[in-house]
């Protein structure tokens, strides 16, 4: 169970500086009650610099945890036991430094000057007692900040929810945008994209819409005429009126051939030479003949 629950994943340390900022904050405020608590005239004159010599060492320790834990344990597989290993080594390191700073601070004022002693004690009684304090400080630490990453992730991941819903709603904008609703003089109706439209063929009162759909190609007849449905593609650069009785997609032009009829356009997606009258020649780009 409890190894189960140390490997199960851990919020990355995401915005490192609010975590060392939320991290100083504890530990001030902890020493600002030692502060009111201490009434030793040494360290009540002398607060300050062993204020900003604690600060120092917790801001050290903790960036260089946030920066090199992750590094060497992976962050991209975080887990709760890389987190608290990572507490861990910043109690230890904090710990570490705080003991080292009181052993000056002794020296220089004596022993009235630690945080939780008004009397002379053994090295391993005062030792004790720091290492006592950092860990519970550490501990309490430790849970406030698992908690804060965790609404850091939170709101890391409904960040990224609603930019990734507002693309998927641009895209489907985009798709609507392009989708056209042609039509004749009858109720029936053609729904689709016109960059799918292959070509459309005259057909006496009928225009005969060849597309693609599904993967294949699907023609569709309509009741009106070549003219009206060049008036509704228009707008539309690729689709081109190229003779009297056609409207081809240039998109699909794979190459241009000519019989004794004149010029024929080859279309890449299926076997139809569509034909070019001299009239809509200047509307055709350039293509390679064969």
């Amino acid at each position: 169970m409890i190894i189960q629950f140390l490997k199960q994943p851990c919020p990355p340390f995401r915005q490192k500086w609010r975590i060392i900022l939320l991290v100083e904050f504890c530990v001030c405020f902890t020493l600002f009650g030692f502060l009111i608590l201490n009434e030793s005239p040494i360290y009540q004159q002398n607060h300050i610099v062993f204020f900003i010599n604690y600060m120092f060492v917790t801001t050290v320790c903790s960036y260089w945890v946030l920066i090199f834990m992750p590094l060497a344990l992976k962050e991209d597989e975080w887990a709760i036991w890389k987190y608290l290993l990572s507490a861990l080594v910043d109690i230890i390191l904090i710990t570490s430094g705080n003991i080292f700073i009181e052993q000056i601070c002794i020296q220089k004022y004596g022993p009235h000057f630690l945080l939780l002693m008004h009397k002379a004690h053994s090295f391993f009684y005062n030792l004790a007692i720091t290492f006592t304090y950092n860990f519970t400080l550490g501990a309490v630490i430790t849970t406030v900040v698992y908690f804060f990453i965790k609404s850091i992730e939170l709101s890391f991941q409904l960040r990224e929810k609603d930019a990734m819903n507002k693309q998927l709603f641009l895209q489907k904008m985009d798709k609507s945008d392009k989708i056209i609703t042609l039509s004749g003089k009858t109720k029936e109706q053609l729904v689709l994209n016109p960059e799918n439209i292959l070509y459309i063929e005259a057909s006496g009162n009928y225009v005969d819409i060849h597309f693609w759909e599904d993967e294949k190609v699907s023609r569709r007849m309509l009741r009106t005429t070549i003219q009206q449905m060049e008036n509704v593609l228009k707008v539309y650069p690729t689709i081109i009126r190229c003779h009297r009785a056609f409207i081809v997609n240039i998109s699909y032009i794979e190459k241009a051939t000519s019989n004794h009829h004149g010029l024929l356009l080859v279309l890449k997606t299926i076997d139809k030479e569509v034909p070019v009258s001299r009239t809509y020649k200047k509307n055709i780009p350039s293509i390679p003949a064969n």
